[in-house]
């Protein structure tokens, strides 16, 4: 099949969203399909690069997001000429209004992807709830007309579709992640290496937590949370790594709560030294509730570290209490699951070899199938 992915994101953005788009691009090349991607470029000028589509975009203010409004463009006249077999719909803004007009002069199907909640992604935005619920369920709606399906990540989206009268077939598909990319191993001269360039001491115990830094990833929890966790044990470090609008905000929290000995911003990490990271970490943690499901969660199971995460259902399927880590609801379980997991000694390892085997359910391999059935049950 020829297959165009459509998407908001922006050429090299790091995201969870981009991160998907470009596994599920290479699984579907891997099956012998024909895929190219629409996105955003990094400022004005359309352009083609192999089998990727630029379009010319604008940066919207205080938010890590490109947006355009060009309809008629000689890369979208290279689409047409090219002719997809199917249009695959990744978010919902130019993307989505731009993957629908070319479907219908190419008389092709589409299909969409929800990656996001934006009831929650707005939070930071539209401080009133009524109006984000209101803006969000008129956004999926426009977007999701006359789509043949809808891939979501995680049973944590099904609700909020039938809540809207969304009646097309819905398919639950988790984004895959590369696990050969990350079950790899540093040495210890390398990872004493790499925690010396940061700052920490080569017997600190490790948290770390990488992604977008925005106000919704609540991120100024773990951070709220660390004193207390300090007073229990003094050997601990929090890594965040990324970058964002809320960065600034985080990093007056830190100074403002005196912990920037136990905080280290390691800024964008790129794809190519992620896994360095994971391997010198002990736990990955996250206060987020507005994920779909979290590629980060993924990526550290396949670095065979457990995880210790506010509770959301999106977690469901993912993390297993005292089995490959646990789930917490407030402050002092938080505290005692990490300390807990510090004590637990040969169960560590454990724990560490259950995370490994779990991130198996999450290959990439078995998320490009899945996604190809798909496409192949409406062409």
């Amino acid at each position: 099949m020829k297959i165009l992915l459509t998407t908001d994101t922006y050429e090299n953005q790091v995201c969870g969203v981009s991160s998907s788009i470009a596994t599920l691009k290479s699984e579907l090349i891997n099956q012998g399909h024909d895929v190219r991607v629409l996105l955003m470029s990094r400022n004005h000028k359309s352009k083609i690069i192999k089998d990727n589509y630029l379009i010319g975009s604008f940066s919207l203010p205080f938010i890590d997001f490109r947006q355009s409004f060009r309809y008629n463009d000689k890369v979208l006249d290279e689409i047409i000429s090219w002719n997809p077999d199917i249009i695959h719909i990744q978010t919902e803004w130019y993307a989505s209004s731009v993957g629908k007009k070319l479907a219908k002069k190419c008389n092709s199907p589409y299909i969409n992807t929800s990656h996001t909640l934006w009831e929650e992604f707005t939070r930071g935005l539209i401080p009133i709830g009524i109006i984000r619920k209101f803006f969000s369920k008129n956004l999926i709606k426009s977007c999701y007309s006359n789509s043949s399906a809808i891939v979501v990540p995680s049973e944590k989206m099904i609700p909020f579709l039938k809540e809207i009268h969304i009646t097309l077939p819905i398919h639950v598909i988790p984004t895959g992640v590369d696990i050969s990319n990350f079950n790899q191993d540093l040495s210890s001269f390398e990872k004493n290496k790499l925690k010396s360039q940061i700052n920490i001491n080569e017997n600190s115990k490790v948290l770390i937590s990488i992604g977008r830094i925005s106000k919704e990833k609540n991120l100024d929890e773990l951070i709220e949370f660390l004193p207390d966790l300090i007073l229990k044990n003094k050997d601990i470090v929090l890594i965040i790594g990324g970058e964002g609008p809320y960065l600034k905000n985080l990093k007056n929290k830190v100074e403002k709560l005196n912990m920037e000995h136990y905080v280290r911003f390691v800024g964008l990490i790129s794809p190519e030294d992620t896994y360095k990271y994971y391997n010198i970490a002990d736990i990955f943690v996250s206060a987020s509730t507005c994920e779909t499901q979290g590629i980060t969660y993924m990526e550290a199971l396949a670095s065979s570290i457990p995880l210790v995460c506010r509770y959301d259902e999106s977690l469901d399927n993912v993390i297993e209490n005292g089995i490959n880590g646990f789930t917490y609801t407030n402050k002092k379980e938080f505290i005692n699951y990490i300390i807990k997991i510090f004590n637990m000694g040969g169960g560590y390892t454990q724990l560490k070899n259950n995370a490994l085997k779990s991130s198996l359910r999450f290959s990439k391999e078995k998320f490009g199938k899945d996604m190809e059935k798909v496409g192949l049950s409406i062409c």
